[in-house]
């Protein structure tokens, strides 16, 4: 599912709060976001746009579509 094309991770505390914004308006008005393990895509609830950085330290994969 994902491809070896990495770019730079983006480090943030376990458990930080995620906020998804975009600098261009109209903003989206839906947004998803996906957390990719292997060859799953778990969804990941999203509420006012923030969601919850996993509380276990590691490197961890996301897609955002936004509408």
């Amino acid at each position: 599912m994902l491809k070896k094309k990495m770019l730079a991770p983006t480090l943030v505390n376990a458990g930080a709060d995620i906020k998804i914004s975009f600098a261009y308006k109209p903003a989206p008005s839906k947004m998803y976001v996906q957390r990719f393990l292997e060859d799953n895509a778990i969804d990941v609830p999203l509420k006012d746009g923030h969601f919850d950085a996993p509380k276990e330290r590691g490197l961890y994969y996301y897609g955002i579509s936004a509408f």
